[in-house]
């Protein structure tokens, strides 16, 4: 278990350090970083959008599945680590849901759009209130891995979902899909 983190710490800090020596040998204007553009996005200015709300919507999906695999371990899951973690997936969910809100604005006359957005954010909703239970375990004390395991895992299948939708949203509207994400376990 040290091996891999220790693994994963390594890999992290060489990506970090290729991210950094890429971005400062690019315009800043081309990096994916600062917006995914595309030949329709030169004309309408908002291909942004179009990815934003599921990068924001994938940070909270790794959030949760952290949480979920750290509750897993079947160890007491301390409250400063459910509030830190709920934190990240609020601050991500409400950075997507306002990158798909335009994307409604945009999509208001195309129903096919909006049956995939309104889905998006029906998961998000959902994801939201098995977090809400998260956060009241936390509160009450009862942070045993029993009590979280399901309320975990329920956000992380729901954020996993909303991917999904957004996925088959991109494809409805002809634009190149987001990598996928990894199974959970």
């Amino acid at each position: 278990m040290r091996k891999q983190a220790l693994l994963v710490i390594c890999s992290a800090t060489l990506g970090l350090a290729g991210i950094a020596a890429t971005a400062s040998a690019q315009n800043p204007r081309e990096d994916y970083a600062f917006g995914i553009r595309d030949a329709a996005a030169k004309a309408d200015n908002d291909a942004y959008y179009f990815y934003s709300g599921e990068m924001y919507n994938t940070h909270a999906y790794d959030n949760a599945n952290v949480l979920t695999q750290y509750i897993l371990l079947g160890r007491p899951v301390s409250a400063e680590i459910l509030e830190e973690h709920s934190a990240a997936i609020r601050s991500n969910l409400a950075a997507s849901q306002k990158s798909y809100g335009r994307l409604t604005k945009e999509f208001k006359n195309n129903a096919e759009a909006e049956k995939h957005l309104k889905k998006m954010h029906e998961h998000q909703k959902a994801a939201l209130a098995a977090l809400d239970k998260l956060d009241a375990a936390a509160k009450s004390g009862k942070t045993d891995a029993k009590t979280l395991s399901a309320d975990a895992k329920a956000v992380e299948t729901e954020l996993a979902a909303a991917s999904g939708e957004h996925q088959r949203f991109l494809q409805k509207i002809g634009r190149a899909p987001v990598a996928a994400k990894p199974a959970t376990q």
